[in-house]
């Protein structure tokens, strides 16, 4: 996972009109959260794609992506607009977006907040 792959995942999160399944899923495997697997009725093994959380439909799954110790805030702007917020650790610059939803918005910023902790190319 590097800081340029979480950035550009926020910047589709703070660019999306809803949830976005696909969105989901990248967010998921790019933070290297395991996949459960399924077997079918050929005995043949796949992933279990449906057991990722909704991080751009659920306010409780983007919750899951804060980084640990983060302070955070959501709040409303206008109509059509979430915006959330959160203080990075060992930031000086706290990390402000604007999205469709509270859920897209809380996704961006616990991703940008992740970006700012990573060091290009983990």
């Amino acid at each position: 996972m590097t800081r340029a792959d979480l950035l550009a995942l926020a910047e589709r999160a703070e660019q999306a009109e809803g949830a976005d399944r696909e969105l989901d899923v990248e967010i998921h495997l790019l933070i290297g959260r395991p996949v459960g697997t399924q077997v079918d009725d050929d005995g043949c093994e796949y992933q279990a794609l449906a057991s990722i959380p909704e991080y751009s439909a659920s306010l409780d799954a983007a919750l899951s992506l804060v980084p640990d110790g983060q302070d955070w805030c959501l709040s409303q702007g206008d109509r059509e607009q979430a915006i959330a917020s959160m203080s990075p650790t060992n930031s000086f610059a706290d990390v402000c977006v604007t999205a469709a939803t509270p859920a897209l918005a809380l996704v961006a910023a616990a991703l940008r907040a992740r970006a700012e902790e990573a060091k290009d190319g983990e």
